[in-house]
């Protein structure tokens, strides 16, 4: 162990473990916060200079606790831990330094020069964290949104370099002077503040609660380099508004505010924390649908009543401010339609519409027409109706006797209905009429037309009906079922008793011979037989069993009766 010039072992100084960010731990040595006097000059404050051929153990070599320096005491400072100077006053020091007496644990009160602004612009979160051996009245001072840094009292007026006496609030609110960066210039980070990642609070103001902290490169938010971070983990719903604060927490101030107005005739914008809102001529809606053509004059939109008038005598024409024009039909009232070729004009849904001049000369061969109000009858050609139903094929021409045109008439119509119970004649008012004459007849045979005028066949006569067509056919002869043996061709075939049935002689037939005729059950036969000629007739057969032999002798005996 190294032993102090002044026989001091072991000591343990308040100020190695009093830190920016936390309050320090209670310890058995405090630094003397009387009888401290100190001076700045306008150059940077600076550690005290260590002496290469001392160390280690000499005035500014690095230590790690008390035990590696001649004197005993390692001091704090913004380079790190370095081995203090013996002073006998401030004037012994280096610049920004300043001669005090400490307490080592040991009980001795060395005299020696420490660094009053060792903890200037650390982030801080109390008043005692500030606190150092020579910085006596040291405070913890509020920034704003931007967070808590300490200071340096200055009662004589005296600061650091870049800084000056303020009148500020330290964290408990009270008004205090203390040496903080001018012209509101920021804090910045010491290599100790560094190593100890001393941090404060921000956005407190604003509800932003989040934290600043000074990291080392690398970090996790620390900036490019290290230093001081940003506010981490502020958040806010507030909406940001143009007032020069981030009210939404992202780290920006008056981003997408808005200033708007509802003006369309004003350009907005948020300058320097406040809106404005600067005239324009722009092209505008003034809201009215009852004004055309508005336009921004003197940063209001104007526009030029809409003329609603359709020129139409039979609306009504009106505005509505949200629909705009409207030409409601009048129902009712006299107006002029403009047109000389019509007479009585009247409003009818909205329009005006009157009747058309009568100039129809009851001529079918004139083009009628009205023009400038008068009327004009064209002669025409072409088809026409003379209004005579019993011609057809009228043609307008010139009349031979009055010279005019008129409708000429054609041909005679033909009334001809193809009915011969009718006389068909043309009434000038009904046309053509087909009039029903019963004594209109016909001949008529309802045979074969090839038997009609053979044998006794004959045709007869068919007279009309009262209700039009003919009758039934009376008076006709047509061929019998069978030929009677009457002399007589009754089946109208061209032979008179070919195969007869009936009276009459036996006709004498010289071929013989004998035919068997089936028939009857028993009960008679009647038969009449004929030989001779083509064949043989006989009368009616009953039954299914008789036969009859014909011979000769048969034919003889029959004869003979």
């Amino acid at each position: 162990m190294r032993l102090s010039r002044f026989g001091v072992v072991a000591l343990s100084v308040a100020f190695l473990s009093g830190c920016g960010g936390e309050d320090p731990k209670p310890s058995g040595t405090t630094a003397a916060d009387t009888g401290i006097s100190f001076g700045f000059d306008t150059g940077s404050v600076s550690d005290v200079g260590e002496d290469t051929d001392s160390c280690p153990g000499g005035a500014g070599c690095e230590c790690s606790g008390n035990e590696d320096c001649d004197l005993a005491v390692c001091l704090a400072t913004k380079d790190g831990s370095k081995c203090a100077a013996a002073c006998t006053d401030s004037s012994s020091c280096e610049s920004g330094q300043a001669c005090t007496t400490v307490t080592t644990a040991g009980g001795d009160s060395p005299t020696v020069c420490v660094d009053a602004a060792v903890h200037l612009c650390d982030p801080c979160k109390s008043n005692s964290s500030c606190g150092a051996p020579g910085a006596a009245g040291a405070k913890c001072v509020q920034r704003g949104d931007d967070g808590s840094f300490c200071g340096v009292a200055c009662g004589d007026g005296a600061c650091p370099s870049g800084t000056t006496c303020q009148d500020v609030k330290d964290i408990e609110g009270k008004a205090v002077k203390q040496c903080m960066p001018a012209d509101g210039a920021a804090c910045t980070c010491s290599p100790l503040a560094i190593a100890n990642e001393l941090s404060t609070a921000c956005g407190g103001e604003k509800g932003c609660a989040g934290v600043r902290a000074c990291l080392a490169d690398g970090k996790e938010g620390a900036p490019k380099g290290g230093g001081l971070s940003s506010c981490l983990g502020a958040k806010s719903s507030a909406k940001e508004s143009c007032n020069g604060t981030d009210d939404d927490c992202d780290g920006q101030t008056d981003e997408d505010t808005t200033c708007d107005d509802d003006n369309a005739c004003t350009i907005d914008a948020c300058e320097a924390g406040k809106c404005s809102h600067t005239k324009n001529a722009a092209a505008c809606d003034d809201g009215d649908a009852c004004t055309e053509n508005d336009s921004c004059a003197t940063g209001t939109c104007v526009g030029t009543k809409k003329a609603c008038d359709d020129n139409n005598t039979c609306t009504t024409d009106a505005c509505d401010m949200k629909t705009g024009c409207s030409h409601a039909p009048a129902q009712t009232g006299s107006c002029d339609d403009g047109d000389v070729c019509t007479s009585d004009d009247k409003c009818t849904a909205g329009k005006c519409a009157g009747t058309a001049k009568d100039c129809d000369d009851n001529n079918a061969c004139t083009a009628d027409s009205c023009a400038a109000g008068t009327c004009t009858n064209k002669a025409s050609t072409g088809s026409c109706d003379d209004g005579n139903p019993c011609t057809e094929g009228d043609l307008c021409g010139t009349d031979s006797g009055s010279g005019q045109v008129a409708c000429l008439p054609g041909k005679t119509k033909s009334c001809d209905d193809s009915n011969p119970c009718t006389k068909d004649t043309c009434d000038k008012v009904l046309g053509c009429v087909g009039t029903v004459d019963v004594s209109i007849t016909q001949p008529c045979y309802t045979a074969a037309p090839k038997t009609k005028g053979v044998g006794e066949c004959t045709s007869g006569t068919q007279a009309c009906k009262t209700g039009g067509g003919f009758g039934a056919c009376t008076g006709e002869v047509v061929p019998a079922l069978k030929e009677i043996c009457n002399t007589l061709d009754d089946d109208c075939n061209g032979k008179t008793d070919d195969n007869c049935t009936g009276g009459g002689a036996p006709v004498l037939v010289w071929r013989l011979g004998s035919s068997t005729i089936s028939g009857g059950n028993g009960s008679g036969v009647q038969a009449r037989i004929f030989l001779g000629g083509d064949g043989f007739g006989s009368g009616p057969v009953a039954g299914a069993s008789t036969t009859v032999e014909i011979g000769f002798y048969a034919w003889l005996a029959s004869w003979l009766k």
